[in-house]
């Protein structure tokens, strides 16, 4: 194969690995948007139960459990997003001096072969991180959707808690 259509192969190889990498920032975005709308969720829910509670005079031992079980799953719900929340510790991609390194002594050999086959050496090194870092990344948002989706199961069984809650409150 010649150098040009391997360099347009290693092109195509690092634009699709870019296209990866920002699909997944994206998702990674889209997930922490949807946990802090959850945690917020709770928290309306949470002041709903605690109004409608403080609402009746003589709360009934059916309107306490209610209570309770919805408070405790709408706060247990806000916990879990706040956990797709947390930092998570991932490698990047290679520090900038590396890949310096790596082009200087590239642009510093000595003869055209040897710089066309570092050089290809070095393109094919980038995909590898590349393809590395997205597989670093797309197990992550993996972990944080199944967290999410377990926060907002939780969250709906806590809203269901506020229906039977307003229900023991108003028709007691």
């Amino acid at each position: 194969m010649t150098f040009r259509k391997s360099e347009k192969l290693y092109d195509l190889c690092f634009d699709h690995a870019k296209y990866v990498y920002d699909d997944l920032a994206d998702t990674w975005r889209d997930i922490e948007r949807k946990a802090q709308g959850n945690v917020a969720i709770a928290g309306i829910f949470l002041a709903g139960v605690s109004l409608m509670y403080r609402s009746v005079d003589t709360p009934s031992d059916a309107l306490n459990v209610a209570s309770f079980l919805s408070v405790l799953f709408l706060a247990a719900s806000a916990v879990c997003s706040v956990r797709v929340l947390l930092v998570s510790e991932m490698e990047g991609i290679e520090d900038l001096k590396d890949i310096r390194r790596d082009i200087e002594r590239i642009a510093l050999g000595d003869s055209l072969e040897v710089a066309e086959d570092q050089y290809r050496q070095f393109r094919a090194a980038r995909v590898r991180e590349w393809v590395r870092v997205n597989a670093g990344l797309s197990a992550e948002n993996a972990k944080k959707a199944y967290r999410l989706k377990n926060a907002q199961r939780i969250l709906m069984v806590g809203i269901l808690g506020m229906v039977v809650v307003v229900f023991l409150a108003v028709f007691g």
